[in-house]
């Protein structure tokens, strides 16, 4: 995560939200927690992987997107929808990128939850639970008033790329 206090800022949104599903709020509801950077200095590549490590074997782990998650056991856990992974090329700051993904929760029809799963300037990855087929949600994210507006450059399987104007 970039920013703690920003990332913090996301999840507190998220629980407050009645569109959007965030498991962290089990523990934000009661206001008596604490975080702590447990390793600093990491690549992206080595952050995700230090992610999942600590996600699969923190005994009572509350994180609702755990990697190499069984997707039937998430249909049924979390709805019908379906995990979608967005990359948008052409974001630079934060601030747009946590713009857009509230955009995507207000707009777009069919949309369970946006997860940021990274950002770096000029690349960010976005995990959109949605029920419908990735051919559908692309539509939806060029036909909706995003700011900034997406261009769909890539669609296969559950993945779109997109760039942002």
């Amino acid at each position: 995560t970039i920013n703690m206090k920003d990332r913090m800022k996301h999840h507190l949104s998220s629980m407050k939200s009645e569109k959007t599903y965030c498991s962290s709020e089990i523990v934000l509801k009661n206001n008596n927690y604490t975080v702590k950077i447990i390793e600093k200095n990491l690549s992206d590549d080595d952050a995700l992987i230090k992610e999942k490590y600590y996600i699969q074997n923190t005994p009572k782990c509350i994180n609702a997107m755990k990697y190499d998650f069984d997707q039937k056991k998430w249909d049924k856990e979390y709805g019908t929808g379906k995990p979608i992974l967005v990359e948008i090329q052409g974001i630079s700051e934060y601030k747009v990128l946590y713009d857009l993904e509230n955009d995507i929760r207000e707009q777009l029809r069919g949309v369970v939850d946006v997860i940021e799963k990274g950002h770096r300037p000029g690349q960010s990855q976005l995990m959109i639970v949605y029920k419908g087929q990735t051919k559908d949600l692309a539509e939806e994210l060029v036909n909706k008033k995003l700011k900034p507006a997406l261009v769909i450059t890539g669609k296969a399987g559950r993945k779109i790329t997109a760039r942002a104007q």
